[in-house]
């Protein structure tokens, strides 16, 4: 399987911004890629958001959200993701403090 990239994004993971990962945020898996795609944008998009470099939108709860949706996104939510995946998220939720209702289960 290849990696989701949409039109025009052939820049490297790393050096990735919000603009251009508001389109994987808002995109993917829900209307292209799958959830395989987005657990690959994750980590930078993790670490923009965590370094306060996330633009307005999406906001801070909508990036945080897309972890918890489920069917919506044609897949499940992070607590129920292989234990390797679901640690290394709640560690990083733990570490921000978004550890709340609206992020779980």
């Amino acid at each position: 399987m290849s990696l989701f990239v949409p039109p025009g994004l052939d820049t490297p993971l790393r050096n990735l911004g919000t603009a251009e990962l508001r389109l994987i945020t808002l995109g993917v898996p829900g209307t292209g890629g799958d959830v395989n795609d987005y657990k690959s944008y994750l980590p930078r998009i993790l670490e923009l958001l965590s370094e306060g470099r996330w633009d307005d939108w999406p906001d801070e709860e909508m990036v945080l959200s897309h972890l918890s949706f489920g069917g919506d996104l044609r897949s499940v939510p992070w607590t129920r993701w292989p234990p390797p995946e679901r640690d290394a998220v709640a560690r990083f939720l733990a570490a921000y403090g978004a550890m709340d209702g609206h992020v779980g289960a």
